[in-house]
């Protein structure tokens, strides 16, 4: 009764949030945004809350929401008014059901299954913007498909654990997902196979690219075709593993001045030097953050000192400080 315009409450991890904490988050008819992971709320309390308050709209995550739904199928309710969900251990039917109760879904993080042999079951959600899906098979899983059907409408695509990827699944994502702004791909496995033609194609890879953190192991060739054609890229992270060198960059930087990037983060090369900070200097005149300089093993520490003191000297609005410890 004390918060009745509380609009966003996070108790995650509260184990002494239990089902009898339910009447009193009822009394808060504004309530749109309620995170309960890890507390001591069961299915039963989540299914009151939802289908009392229908202006929720986000719960954050939920590993019981399957049986969340088969209440809502249980008792006949009506569709709930949730625009974004974390769930996994979902089974064929559960999707099924959350097709039919949350129809709304802007974004959603799926923790794939091995039981669900096909992924294009989430392509029903026609409002779909944001997808994020965790350990599956880029083909087998018919990821593919499911963004071939629902693709057009994606802006951000977060692919972990994803298997089979290679320079083909690149430039499906690309061609299926005109509009996308945000692209991560963590701890993917990208395969080398066989090159494919890139010459003549018919459309702008990721035109509207805004946002892109590579956290895998790749080949060289797929981090050319990821950063060639994104010229409204404004953010770039790069892991420790992902082989980038000054001769790509260069070839890069060549194709795609990146006159918009704002920060660019690479947390290790063995070859990237002050050669391609000076490219990046040149080229990318929006950057205002270039950091983790230190984890680059063609630049010594002499060379480092006389760039930080040339940006102090010049009063260049640059940040190089590292955001790890080294």
């Amino acid at each position: 009764n004390n918060c009745p315009l509380l609009q966003s409450l996070d108790v995650t991890s509260s184990r002494s949030v239990t089902d009898k904490s339910i009447p009193a988050l009822l009394n808060c008819k504004h309530l749109k945004e309620v995170k309960l992971y890890r507390t001591s709320v069961s299915a039963d309390g989540y299914k009151e809350l939802l289908s009392v308050l229908p202006r929720i709209q986000d719960i954050g995550r939920c590993d019981e929401f399957g049986n969340v739904l088969e209440k809502f199928r249980e008792e006949n309710l009506k569709t709930l008014g949730l625009k974004a969900l974390l769930c996994r251990d979902m089974t064929i039917e559960h999707f099924n059901l959350l097709i039919k109760y949350c129809p709304n879904l802007v974004h959603i993080s799926v923790f794939h299954d091995e039981r669900i042999a096909d992924l294009t079951i989430l392509s029903s959600l026609v409002h779909l913007k944001e997808l994020k899906i965790m350990n599956c098979d880029f083909f087998t899983d018919k990821v593919n498909e499911l963004l071939r059907l629902r693709g057009d409408n994606l802006t951000w695509l977060h692919l972990e654990h994803v298997e089979e990827i290679d320079l083909h699944a690149l430039t499906l994502i690309s061609k299926f997902c005109p509009k996308l702004k945000s692209l991560t791909l963590y701890n993917c496995e990208l395969l080398q196979h066989a090159s494919i033609s890139l010459s003549g194609l018919n459309y702008k890879p990721f035109f509207y690219l805004e946002r892109l953190l590579c956290v895998a192991d790749c080949a060289l060739n797929h981090l050319e075709f990821l950063l060639t054609y994104c010229v409204n890229i404004r953010f770039i992270q790069l892991g420790s593993s992902t082989g980038i060198c000054d001769r790509i960059m260069y070839k890069i930087l060549t194709a795609n001045s990146m006159k918009y990037l704002e920060e660019l983060k690479i947390l290790y090369s063995q070859d990237l030097s002050m050669q391609t900070v000076k490219l990046l200097m040149t080229h990318c005149t929006e950057l205002r953050i270039l950091s983790e300089l230190e984890s680059w093993e063609g630049i010594s520490a002499d060379e480092l000192k006389d760039f930080k003191e040339f940006i102090k000297t010049n009063n260049i609005n640059l940040d190089v400080r590292p955001t790890l410890s080294y």
